[in-house]
């Protein structure tokens, strides 16, 4: 907020509104989306994921929901056949299965 006012200061509107989407892009507009429909989640459903382990691998999992947290889901993974715990933020991609 301050760059912007320094900037709005010593420039016109225009080419403040540039030099902040030069500058600073919105890297993905989906966000929003995402964060949606990770809140419908519910527990004892069943769901097909892209999680993202810490060191970047992706594998595709199909999970059963047993508890969910603010920051976590504990599911049991048909992959692992096994309980676990799954970072919210490291799920790339949630599909309901019937």
């Amino acid at each position: 907020r301050a760059l912007t006012r320094v900037h709005l200061q010593n420039q016109d509107v225009g080419t403040t509104y540039q030099w902040l989407v030069d500058d600073y892009p919105i890297k993905d507009l989906g966000k929003r989306g995402e964060r949606r429909d990770r809140k419908q989640i519910e527990v004892g459903a069943r769901y097909r994921i892209t999680y993202e382990d810490r060191y970047g691998v992706k594998t595709e999992r199909e999970i059963e929901v047993i508890e969910k947290k603010k920051k976590t889901l504990d599911a049991y993974c048909h992959l692992r056949e096994d309980t676990r715990t799954f970072r919210r933020d490291r799920i790339k991609n949630i599909v309901p299965l019937q």
